[in-house]
């Protein structure tokens, strides 16, 4: 039989980098390629504006958990 080197610790930090950088990405992306809605009434939007921002809140709070796992200080 073949040990393997992998020790569940090791994969779960390797899975947290590449979750971190996934969400990191994904965030940069959003930010260059998405509209932004800041400035308008957020009551008036179109479902598809709403669609968007509500896109744009997941991938951050994604992006804030998945920084807080790695150990970043997130407010």
């Amino acid at each position: 039989m073949s040990s393997n080197n992998f020790s569940l610790s090791s994969v779960e930090t390797t899975f947290d980098v590449m979750n971190y950088t996934f969400w990191k990405m994904l965030s940069a992306c959003n930010k260059s390629l998405l509209p932004k809605i800041y400035k308008r009434n957020l009551l008036k939007l179109s479902t598809f504006d709403k669609a968007i921002v509500g896109w744009k809140m997941f991938v951050t709070y994604k992006y804030l958990d998945a920084a807080k796992s790695k150990g970043h200080n997130v407010v």
